[in-house]
């Protein structure tokens, strides 16, 4: 009797341990576990994440007892200011004296547990006006060659981050006070400023000096010669200005610019141009069509470019009467042709001109091009060919748009016979992939080279993929990212389809079992490596050097008094019943 009692006994005191400890968050690792409490191991196997407060910057290189004070473990804070304050938790560092003034917590602007610099203050909840508060007092203030002012900080600088992009406001700033400013703490006016005593918002507008609006603002300016001319520093009329006393502003109907004047010719009889242009006005060039005629008979506009002579009542096909004679005649490149101008071309323009669409039956394409040394003629670097150009060139206004070759009747396996041989004939480039195959072979698309299927027309070689992947700089490489392994070739888990899911990836290990519940692939290959550690490596290569944490000593009961340990039982598959094993690694659950 005494016996049972003391084995119940012994046996409540070490679950009652045992229950402590995984309150605590421990693991049972490989030292046998006793009523006395876990070994040093045991707190070094212990993962802290578990707990929910990552252990990560400084606190990383904290002692335990540096937080868990007198070894209490459970209701340890994890608030910075429990700690971080006068007076905390533990001895840790508090804010400074010169600390800005603020009941946030910590984290709110410190967001890194390694330094307290690189802070950010949310200005989220700062009420408006109450800048002053901290800047001039705690936080920077105003540099002594700030404006001299009273506002609040918010009042110009409307961004939290930068001083920088300051704006200030003149909304209330009263019209005609610039003065008590600019020109005393903030700019004035330049040295070659017009002179003037007037307010400086009278022309300036509140945020840019440039444009100015001196005719706009300036009540009843006047005339444009009072400072035109007169003043050094307003812009007066050029030497070669036409001669005139009338004011600027007849011809000059922009304020800001003096491009674009027209004379107005309002009044201006017809048929007089000329008691002007040629005398004190332009007059005709040396190579005007010689005429006579007053300068309105043509030059409708007020401006000379543009001039349309009127072709009303000239007789077709007389062009040649004048074209070649007084006006312009053909161009030495011109096509040979007795045919009269207006038959291509149009009475307004000589461009576009409307050969192949008025010329009733126009000849083959070779009659001229390639014949006539006027005519567009194939380039040297043409694809040699004897066709007509309209065979592939369906445009007859442009060779450049809409050219293209017809392969119907092309022989499969043929490309090569013009491509990379006949200059102007698309070639591979110099980074194309090793390979003397016909390009149709890959590439399908007769118009473009796009969309070249390589895998799935030519029969790759099994685990030859590095010859091409990781090696030609124009086919796909691993990433950075890629899981780390040496298997030599891609298709060892890649298809020739996709290098995304279905992976066919295969166990070369020897210890790896197969699992009835497949494991996630992270759940073994943590650090995205084929290799990888043994989580509890004192008992590899058993199931233990994975799953020393599953084992619970108290269902492991040995016949003679006591429970079995990890290391005594590390084989789970065969420690019992062998050789089919207590535990059998096709098992659904390790209930059985």
């Amino acid at each position: 009797m005494k016996t049972i009692i003391a084995k119940h006994v012994r046996n409540s005191l070490y679950l009652t341990l045992l229950g402590s400890m995984l309150v605590l968050g421990f693991s049972l690792i490989a030292a046998p576990i006793s009523a006395t409490g876990a070994t040093s191991k045991q707190h070094a196997k212990f993962d802290h994440l578990k707990t929910g407060f990552p252990l990560d910057g400084v606190h990383s290189r904290l002692k335990c007892e540096d937080c868990h004070v007198q070894g209490v473990f459970k209701g340890t804070p994890t608030q910075c200011a429990t700690c971080h304050s006068a007076g905390g938790h533990i001895a840790a560092s508090a804010k400074p004296a010169t600390h800005v003034p603020t009941n946030q917590p910590c984290e709110t602007c410190h967001t890194s547990a390694t330094t307290w610099t690189g802070a950010r203050f949310p200005h989220t909840d700062v009420k408006p006006g109450t800048c002053s508060t901290c800047h001039g007092v705690t936080a920077t203030g105003k540099p002594t060659n700030h404006i001299v002012t009273t506002a609040q900080c918010d009042t110009c600088h409307t961004s939290t981050t930068t001083w920088q992009t300051a704006r200030f406001d003149h909304t209330n700033v009263k019209v005609g006070t610039c003065k008590t400013c600019h020109g005393v703490t903030a700019k004035g006016k330049i040295p070659s400023h017009i002179p003037t005593n007037d307010s400086c918002d009278l022309c300036h507008r509140t945020t840019a000096w440039l444009p100015v609006s001196y005719h706009t603002n300036v009540p009843a300016p006047p005339a444009c010669s009072a400072c035109h001319g007169v003043n050094p520093n307003v812009t007066a009329k050029p030497s070669n200005h036409i001669v005139t006393t009338a004011e600027c502003s007849t011809c000059h109907t922009s304020t800001t610019t003096w491009l674009g004047a027209a004379f107005n010719h309002t009044g201006v009889a017809p048929g007089t141009c000329t008691s002007c242009h040629g005398v004190t006005a332009s007059g005709k060039p040396s190579n005007h069509i010689a005429t006579t005629a007053q300068c309105d008979s043509c030059h409708t506009t007020t401006t000379w470019l543009g001039a349309v002579f009127n072709h009303t009542g000239v007789q077709p096909g007389t062009c040649k009467t004048c074209h070649g004679v007084t006006a312009s005649g053909k161009i030495l490149s011109h096509i040979p042709t007795n045919d009269s101008c207006d038959l291509c071309h149009r009475t307004t323009a000589w461009v576009p001109v409307a050969y192949h669409a008025n010329v009733p039956n126009p000849p083959a394409c070779s009659s001229c091009h390639g014949v006539n040394p006027n005519v567009t003629a194939k380039p040297s670097n043409h694809i040699v060919t004897s066709a007509e150009c309209s065979t592939c060139h369906t445009s007859t206004t442009t060779w450049l748009t809409g050219g293209t070759f017809n392969h119907a009747g092309v022989q499969p396996g043929t490309c090569s016979s013009c491509h990379g041989v006949t200059p102007g004939v698309t070639a591979k480039p110099a980074n194309h992939i090793p390979t003397s195959a016909s390009c149709d072979l890959c590439h399908h698309n007769t118009v473009s080279f796009t969309g070249g299927l390589y895998h799935a027309n030519v029969q790759a070689t099994p685990g030859a993929c590095a010859t091409c992947h990781g090696v030609n700089p124009n086919v796909t490489a691993k990433p950075s990212t890629h899981f780390v392994t040496s298997r030599p070739s891609c298709d060892s888990c890649h298809t020739t389809t996709a290098w995304a899911s279905p992976i066919r990836y295969s166990h070369t290990t020897p210890y790896y079992r197969t699992h009835t519940v497949t494991p996630l692939c992270t759940d073994c290959h943590k650090q995205n490596s084929e290799v990888i550690a043994w989580p509890y490596s004192a008992y590899k290569p058993d199931c233990a050097g994975c799953h020393a944490d599953k084992f619970v000593p108290n269902k492991h009961e040995k016949a003679a008094g006591g429970f079995y340990t990890v290391l005594e039982l590390k084989d789970c598959t065969g420690a019992c019943h062998s050789p089919a094993g207590h535990h059998r690694s096709t098992d659904s659950s390790f209930s059985n």
